[in-house]
């Protein structure tokens, strides 16, 4: 079983929300349909990014790393291209951000 890290976007609130979870069509309608907490006030939710891992822990340490500080800064990039018309990010594009990132905290 794959475990997905995912970000959605509401344009009427203009915010992000992070998640993750083993079935990503099926959270995407339970967000659309306001059967989460937090994102019930900015229906309709649009995926931004994805990312597929492996085992759940490890997804799980993804996701709390993008909600930390430089986990937001790295969003705030993706979300820039998302707007400009990019579509959603998959995996790749987040592999090349992911190392640049990198190089840049390490310097």
């Amino acid at each position: 079983m794959k475990y997905t890290v995912y970000v959605i976007w509401s344009k009427k609130l203009q915010k992000r929300y992070v998640g993750s979870t083993s079935d990503l069509e099926r959270r995407i309608v339970e967000h659309n349909k306001g059967q989460s907490k937090f994102t019930k006030s900015g229906v309709p939710w649009q995926l931004v990014c994805k990312e597929e891992f492996d085992t759940k822990t490890e997804a799980l340490k993804r996701e709390k790393f993008l909600k930390t500080g430089v986990g937001r800064k790295y969003l705030d990039n993706i979300l820039t291209d998302y707007r400009k018309g990019a579509g959603v990010v998959f995996s790749q594009r987040l592999i090349r951000l992911r190392r640049k990132l990198a190089r840049q905290i390490c310097k």
